[in-house]
Protein backbone atom coordinates (compact mmCIF):
# COMPACT_ATOMS: atom_id res chain seq x y z
CA UNK A 1 0.00 0.00 0.00
CA UNK A 2 1.18 3.46 -0.88
CA UNK A 3 0.77 6.33 1.77
CA UNK A 4 0.56 9.68 0.87
CA UNK A 5 2.46 12.37 3.41
CA UNK A 6 0.38 15.31 3.91
CA UNK A 7 2.60 18.65 4.39
CA UNK A 8 1.23 21.98 6.31
CA UNK A 9 3.68 24.59 6.10
CA UNK A 10 3.21 27.51 8.82
CA UNK A 11 3.90 31.21 7.44
CA UNK A 12 5.18 33.04 10.34
CA UNK A 13 6.06 37.30 8.99
CA UNK A 14 8.20 39.59 11.51
CA UNK A 15 6.34 42.11 13.15
CA UNK A 16 7.39 45.83 12.33
CA UNK A 17 8.53 47.14 16.23
CA UNK A 18 6.10 50.00 17.15
CA UNK A 19 7.47 52.56 19.08
CA UNK A 20 6.04 53.96 22.26
CA UNK A 21 4.37 56.77 22.01
CA UNK A 22 5.16 60.11 23.66
CA UNK A 23 4.94 60.18 27.08
CA UNK A 24 4.25 56.59 27.84
CA UNK A 25 6.21 54.20 29.23
CA UNK A 26 8.35 52.04 27.60
CA UNK A 27 7.11 48.40 27.71
CA UNK A 28 9.63 46.54 30.32
CA UNK A 29 11.42 44.11 28.40
CA UNK A 30 11.69 41.40 31.47
CA UNK A 31 10.47 37.91 31.18
CA UNK A 32 9.64 35.88 34.16
CA UNK A 33 11.52 32.54 34.28
CA UNK A 34 8.16 30.67 34.57
CA UNK A 35 6.33 32.11 32.28
CA UNK A 36 5.08 29.90 29.00
CA UNK A 37 5.94 31.34 25.50
CA UNK A 38 3.65 30.61 22.54
CA UNK A 39 4.18 31.32 19.09
CA UNK A 40 1.32 32.23 16.98
CA UNK A 41 1.01 29.99 14.07
CA UNK A 42 -0.76 30.21 10.92
CA UNK A 43 -1.99 26.92 9.27
CA UNK A 44 -2.89 26.83 5.73
CA UNK A 45 -4.81 23.16 4.94
CA UNK A 46 -3.70 21.68 1.82
CA UNK A 47 -5.80 21.73 -0.69
CA UNK A 48 -7.55 18.20 -1.82
CA UNK A 49 -9.81 16.53 -4.29
CA UNK A 50 -12.89 15.17 -2.75
CA UNK A 51 -13.36 11.78 -4.40
CA UNK A 52 -16.78 11.13 -6.12
CA UNK A 53 -18.67 8.31 -4.60
CA UNK A 54 -21.01 6.19 -6.91
CA UNK A 55 -25.04 5.64 -5.60
CA UNK A 56 -24.21 2.02 -5.78
CA UNK A 57 -20.82 2.45 -3.49
CA UNK A 58 -22.67 4.88 -1.25
CA UNK A 59 -25.25 1.82 -0.55
CA UNK A 60 -22.82 -0.48 -0.40
CA UNK A 61 -21.45 1.09 2.58
CA UNK A 62 -24.52 0.09 4.30
CA UNK A 63 -23.02 -2.67 4.61
CA UNK A 64 -19.96 -4.22 6.86
CA UNK A 65 -17.17 -4.24 4.68
CA UNK A 66 -15.06 -7.44 5.42
CA UNK A 67 -10.64 -6.76 5.61
CA UNK A 68 -8.89 -8.61 3.45
CA UNK A 69 -6.86 -9.43 6.00
CA UNK A 70 -6.33 -10.67 9.56
CA UNK A 71 -3.74 -9.68 11.82
CA UNK A 72 -2.63 -12.82 13.49
CA UNK A 73 -0.15 -14.03 15.94
CA UNK A 74 1.98 -17.69 15.44
CA UNK A 75 4.01 -19.64 17.86
CA UNK A 76 6.90 -20.36 15.64
CA UNK A 77 8.94 -23.66 16.38
CA UNK A 78 12.19 -24.22 14.26
CA UNK A 79 13.93 -27.72 13.97
CA UNK A 80 17.59 -27.62 14.20
CA UNK A 81 19.15 -30.46 12.36
CA UNK A 82 22.67 -30.39 14.56
CA UNK A 83 21.14 -30.90 17.48
CA UNK A 84 18.09 -33.27 16.12
CA UNK A 85 15.07 -31.61 18.37
CA UNK A 86 12.56 -28.82 18.27
CA UNK A 87 13.82 -25.33 19.62
CA UNK A 88 11.80 -23.25 22.04
CA UNK A 89 9.30 -21.50 20.55
CA UNK A 90 8.34 -17.88 19.87
CA UNK A 91 6.00 -15.92 19.36
CA UNK A 92 5.80 -13.21 16.17
CA UNK A 93 2.40 -11.06 14.36
CA UNK A 94 1.90 -10.99 11.03
CA UNK A 95 -0.51 -9.34 8.55
CA UNK A 96 -2.41 -12.33 7.12
CA UNK A 97 -4.05 -12.43 3.15
CA UNK A 98 -7.69 -14.47 3.69
CA UNK A 99 -7.48 -15.60 0.05
CA UNK A 100 -4.87 -18.21 -0.56
CA UNK A 101 -2.68 -17.10 -3.72
CA UNK A 102 -1.50 -20.64 -4.61
CA UNK A 103 -2.67 -24.23 -4.38
CA UNK A 104 -0.89 -27.36 -4.84
CA UNK A 105 -1.89 -30.81 -4.86
CA UNK A 106 -2.31 -30.87 -1.05
CA UNK A 107 -1.66 -27.33 0.31
CA UNK A 108 -2.47 -24.02 0.09
CA UNK A 109 -0.96 -21.24 0.55
CA UNK A 110 -1.75 -18.10 2.01
CA UNK A 111 0.63 -14.57 1.98
CA UNK A 112 1.62 -12.98 5.10
CA UNK A 113 3.54 -9.90 6.10
CA UNK A 114 5.65 -9.56 8.91
CA UNK A 115 5.10 -6.82 11.92
CA UNK A 116 6.92 -8.02 14.47
CA UNK A 117 9.34 -10.98 15.71
CA UNK A 118 10.48 -11.93 12.17
CA UNK A 119 12.75 -9.94 9.83
CA UNK A 120 10.57 -7.59 7.95
CA UNK A 121 9.41 -8.71 4.58
CA UNK A 122 6.80 -11.42 3.04
CA UNK A 123 6.12 -14.68 4.25
CA UNK A 124 4.26 -17.68 2.75
CA UNK A 125 2.07 -19.49 5.26
CA UNK A 126 0.34 -22.74 4.16
CA UNK A 127 -2.01 -25.63 5.20
CA UNK A 128 -3.26 -28.86 4.22
CA UNK A 129 -6.57 -28.65 1.81
CA UNK A 130 -10.08 -29.72 3.66
CA UNK A 131 -10.43 -32.25 0.76
CA UNK A 132 -6.80 -33.92 1.32
CA UNK A 133 -7.08 -34.50 5.19
CA UNK A 134 -8.64 -37.40 5.54
CA UNK A 135 -6.28 -39.24 3.14
CA UNK A 136 -3.29 -37.88 4.93
CA UNK A 137 -4.71 -38.85 8.28
CA UNK A 138 -5.24 -42.40 7.22
CA UNK A 139 -1.59 -42.68 6.00
CA UNK A 140 0.25 -40.58 8.85
CA UNK A 141 -1.57 -40.76 11.52
CA UNK A 142 -2.17 -36.84 11.74
CA UNK A 143 -2.25 -33.41 9.95
CA UNK A 144 0.29 -32.39 12.77
CA UNK A 145 2.78 -35.40 12.59
CA UNK A 146 2.81 -34.48 8.87
CA UNK A 147 3.43 -31.33 8.89
CA UNK A 148 6.64 -31.36 11.38
CA UNK A 149 7.67 -34.26 9.02
CA UNK A 150 7.35 -31.53 6.40
CA UNK A 151 9.62 -29.36 8.77
CA UNK A 152 12.13 -31.69 9.49
CA UNK A 153 12.47 -32.61 5.80
CA UNK A 154 13.34 -28.87 4.82
CA UNK A 155 15.82 -29.00 7.64
CA UNK A 156 17.10 -32.45 5.74
CA UNK A 157 17.44 -30.49 2.53
CA UNK A 158 18.96 -27.51 3.34
CA UNK A 159 21.83 -29.25 5.20
CA UNK A 160 22.18 -31.39 2.15
CA UNK A 161 22.33 -27.69 0.28
CA UNK A 162 24.69 -26.60 2.65
CA UNK A 163 26.78 -29.43 2.85
CA UNK A 164 27.18 -28.96 -1.22
CA UNK A 165 28.52 -25.78 -0.96
CA UNK A 166 31.09 -26.61 1.57
CA UNK A 167 32.44 -29.37 -0.32
CA UNK A 168 32.95 -27.28 -4.26
CA UNK A 169 35.21 -24.65 -5.00
CA UNK A 170 33.19 -21.31 -5.49
CA UNK A 171 35.76 -20.05 -8.08
CA UNK A 172 35.46 -23.21 -10.20
CA UNK A 173 31.63 -24.44 -9.35
CA UNK A 174 29.80 -20.90 -9.22
CA UNK A 175 26.81 -20.22 -7.08
CA UNK A 176 25.38 -23.20 -5.27
CA UNK A 177 21.41 -23.27 -3.48
CA UNK A 178 20.01 -22.25 -0.59
CA UNK A 179 16.97 -23.59 1.24
CA UNK A 180 15.12 -20.66 3.39
CA UNK A 181 14.13 -22.15 6.90
CA UNK A 182 10.55 -23.61 7.48
CA UNK A 183 8.40 -22.92 10.87
CA UNK A 184 5.85 -25.15 12.23
CA UNK A 185 2.95 -23.65 13.84
CA UNK A 186 -1.05 -23.69 14.17
CA UNK A 187 -3.39 -21.25 13.53
CA UNK A 188 -6.83 -21.46 14.83
CA UNK A 189 -6.20 -25.01 15.77
CA UNK A 190 -5.17 -26.14 12.50
CA UNK A 191 -1.32 -27.16 11.77
CA UNK A 192 0.26 -24.71 9.20
CA UNK A 193 4.21 -23.85 8.45
CA UNK A 194 5.57 -20.37 7.67
CA UNK A 195 8.69 -19.34 5.39
CA UNK A 196 10.45 -16.57 3.16
CA UNK A 197 7.86 -15.48 -0.12
CA UNK A 198 10.12 -15.81 -3.27
CA UNK A 199 9.23 -13.54 -5.63
CA UNK A 200 8.53 -13.96 -9.43
CA UNK A 201 10.48 -15.72 -11.97
CA UNK A 202 9.06 -19.19 -10.17
CA UNK A 203 10.49 -22.64 -12.28
CA UNK A 204 10.06 -25.64 -11.85
CA UNK A 205 13.36 -28.10 -12.28
CA UNK A 206 12.84 -32.12 -11.29
CA UNK A 207 9.34 -33.07 -9.92
CA UNK A 208 8.69 -35.75 -7.05
CA UNK A 209 8.71 -38.29 -9.69
CA UNK A 210 12.09 -38.01 -10.31
CA UNK A 211 11.30 -36.65 -14.36
CA UNK A 212 13.60 -34.00 -15.18
CA UNK A 213 11.61 -31.02 -16.50
CA UNK A 214 14.07 -29.52 -18.74
CA UNK A 215 14.98 -30.67 -22.10
CA UNK A 216 18.56 -31.63 -22.49
CA UNK A 217 18.91 -28.87 -25.62
CA UNK A 218 17.44 -26.59 -23.06
CA UNK A 219 19.72 -26.91 -19.95
CA UNK A 220 21.14 -24.05 -18.63
CA UNK A 221 23.91 -23.77 -16.00
CA UNK A 222 21.08 -23.16 -13.16
CA UNK A 223 19.11 -26.17 -14.76
CA UNK A 224 22.30 -28.69 -14.61
CA UNK A 225 23.20 -27.60 -11.17
CA UNK A 226 20.22 -28.95 -10.44
CA UNK A 227 20.39 -32.16 -11.19
CA UNK A 228 24.27 -32.14 -9.98
CA UNK A 229 22.12 -31.39 -6.00
CA UNK A 230 19.98 -34.35 -6.67
CA UNK A 231 23.12 -36.69 -7.62
CA UNK A 232 25.05 -35.44 -4.63
CA UNK A 233 22.07 -35.79 -2.16
CA UNK A 234 21.81 -39.63 -2.78
CA UNK A 235 25.40 -40.59 -3.24
CA UNK A 236 25.77 -38.46 0.23
CA UNK A 237 22.95 -40.48 1.74
CA UNK A 238 24.64 -43.88 0.60
CA UNK A 239 21.89 -44.22 -1.98
CA UNK A 240 18.79 -44.41 0.79
CA UNK A 241 17.21 -41.09 -0.18
CA UNK A 242 16.98 -38.32 -2.92
CA UNK A 243 16.00 -34.93 -2.77
CA UNK A 244 13.08 -34.55 -5.20
CA UNK A 245 11.10 -31.85 -6.33
CA UNK A 246 13.32 -29.37 -6.98
CA UNK A 247 12.20 -25.80 -7.44
CA UNK A 248 12.47 -21.71 -6.56
CA UNK A 249 13.68 -18.77 -7.89
CA UNK A 250 17.13 -19.01 -9.47
CA UNK A 251 19.16 -20.48 -6.70
CA UNK A 252 16.85 -19.70 -3.48
CA UNK A 253 14.86 -23.30 -3.74
CA UNK A 254 11.62 -24.16 -1.77
CA UNK A 255 9.26 -27.14 -0.83
CA UNK A 256 11.31 -30.04 -1.53
CA UNK A 257 10.21 -33.72 -1.52
CA UNK A 258 12.57 -36.73 0.00
CA UNK A 259 12.37 -39.88 -1.83
CA UNK A 260 13.25 -43.04 0.30
CA UNK A 261 14.80 -46.34 -1.00
CA UNK A 262 12.67 -48.00 1.13
CA UNK A 263 9.35 -46.25 1.46
CA UNK A 264 8.59 -47.77 5.18
CA UNK A 265 10.43 -47.16 8.67
CA UNK A 266 10.95 -51.32 9.18
CA UNK A 267 10.43 -51.19 13.10
CA UNK A 268 6.60 -49.33 12.58
CA UNK A 269 5.86 -49.51 8.91
CA UNK A 270 5.44 -45.81 9.11
CA UNK A 271 5.81 -44.13 5.72
CA UNK A 272 8.62 -42.07 5.69
CA UNK A 273 8.74 -38.36 5.59
CA UNK A 274 6.00 -36.95 3.54
CA UNK A 275 3.11 -37.30 1.06
CA UNK A 276 5.54 -36.58 -2.05
CA UNK A 277 7.88 -39.61 -1.29
CA UNK A 278 7.14 -41.91 -3.94
CA UNK A 279 10.16 -44.11 -2.72
CA UNK A 280 12.19 -45.90 -5.21
CA UNK A 281 10.15 -44.93 -8.24
CA UNK A 282 11.18 -41.67 -8.26
CA UNK A 283 14.58 -43.00 -7.92
CA UNK A 284 14.87 -44.71 -10.57
CA UNK A 285 13.40 -42.06 -13.05
CA UNK A 286 15.59 -39.86 -12.12
CA UNK A 287 18.33 -42.10 -12.13
CA UNK A 288 17.12 -42.79 -16.11
CA UNK A 289 17.17 -39.31 -17.13
CA UNK A 290 20.12 -37.92 -15.48
CA UNK A 291 23.16 -38.12 -17.18
CA UNK A 292 26.70 -36.74 -15.16
CA UNK A 293 27.65 -33.32 -16.55
CA UNK A 294 30.76 -31.14 -15.34
CA UNK A 295 29.44 -30.42 -11.92
CA UNK A 296 29.11 -33.96 -11.12
CA UNK A 297 32.44 -34.18 -12.44
CA UNK A 298 33.49 -31.42 -9.89
CA UNK A 299 32.07 -33.19 -7.00
CA UNK A 300 33.35 -36.61 -7.86
CA UNK A 301 30.32 -37.86 -7.88
CA UNK A 302 29.90 -41.67 -9.13
CA UNK A 303 27.98 -42.29 -12.55
CA UNK A 304 24.83 -44.12 -11.68
CA UNK A 305 23.94 -47.20 -13.80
Amino acid sequence: MNEKSLTQTASKQPRPQSEPATGSPPKSSFKHPHSRQTTSVSVRPSPSVVRSVSLSQMLKLGKVIVPDIDVVTLRLEEFCISRMEWLEPFEVSLSLERKPFANGAFREAFLAKSIAGVPEGKYVLTKYLEGEKKGIEALFQSIELQTRKSVQLNALARNFAQSMASEVQASEFGETFIYGKVYDSSLNGEPVTLENHLDSGFEKFINNTGEVCVRPEDASELSLKTETFVHYTFQKSNQQLMVTDIQGVNYSLCDPELATAELADPDDQAIRFCTGNLSDTAIKSFLTCHECNRYCEMLKLSKQQ
